[in-house]
């Protein structure tokens, strides 16, 4: 929820007030988030013509590319096999918790999944505004 003028502060503050105790509460810094047209512009523009030059699926590339970006880790499977994993995705944390990646730092990704784009070969023919 996002509180953006003091009247819905002091309104989300009389509401705490009146709820009976013990509570859990959090909050934190409103920050835009990415928008709708911005995820689907990695899927389409960048991930796509992947697909078609160079082969793979579009999550595979995700993955790729979250891993390249943001490290990797090992994984045990219960065979005792060993997977290396992306550190975190552009959706969830180090611990697989959600956690999105904001407007400007989600920009940054794809700036940098568009210039590896080149790296096979693949140049990224859309426009995109951020």
């Amino acid at each position: 929820m996002k509180l953006s003028t003091q009247a819905e502060r002091d309104r989300y503050c009389a509401f705490l007030q009146a709820q009976p105790l013990p509570l859990e509460v959090s909050s934190k810094p409103w920050k835009k988030t990415r928008s709708n047209e911005q995820n689907a512009y990695l899927w389409r523009a960048v991930y796509q013509p992947l697909v078609e030059v160079a082969g793979f699926t579009k999550d595979e590339w995700h993955e790729h590319f979250c891993g390249e970006r943001f490290g990797w880790v090992e994984k045990q499977k219960p065979s005792g096999a060993i997977e290396l994993i992306p550190f975190r995705t552009t959706t969830r944390d180090e611990n697989g918790k959600r956690n999105v990646l904001k407007g400007d730092v989600f920009h940054d990704f794809v700036t940098w999944a568009e210039a590896k784009c080149a790296e096979y070969g693949v140049f990224v023919q859309e426009e995109w505004n951020g």
